[in-house]
């Protein structure tokens, strides 16, 4: 099912769960202009949509999207790329966490050898 209030973003900023697990969609398709002067899709909305496990869609990363119907399953003709499934909000910690470690490791390393 695809996910029909999803140019709303907005509405998934409200802390209501309850929507996404009421619709239980499979796609977001969300429309917004490149740099736009709203910031959308805000990371927020895409957060909720990947932690769920939806499949999303944006016309930012793949123009114009297509969608097809059989009533039953649903295609994508022009094979827009959705968006990674990493959560934006684990990106910024996942790479501080890796580069302390580095740090970590490397003064480590330096203290060994006598260079510190």
């Amino acid at each position: 099912m695809c996910c029909p209030k999803s140019w709303a973003p907005r509405k998934l900023h409200r802390n209501k769960p309850k929507f996404l697990d009421i619709v239980d969609p499979t796609y977001a398709i969300i429309s917004a202009g490149q740099d736009n002067r709203y910031d959308h899709p805000h990371n927020v909305t895409i957060d909720k949509l990947l932690t769920k496990g939806i499949d999303i869609y944006t016309t930012i990363a793949s123009g114009t999207i297509i969608a097809q119907t059989n009533g039953t399953t649903i295609t994508f003709p022009n094979n827009p790329q959705p968006i990674p499934e990493f959560p934006l909000s684990l990106i910024i910690p996942t790479f501080v966490a890796i580069t302390l470690l580095a740090v970590i490791v490397y003064r480590k390393k330096l203290q060994k050898n006598h260079i510190f």
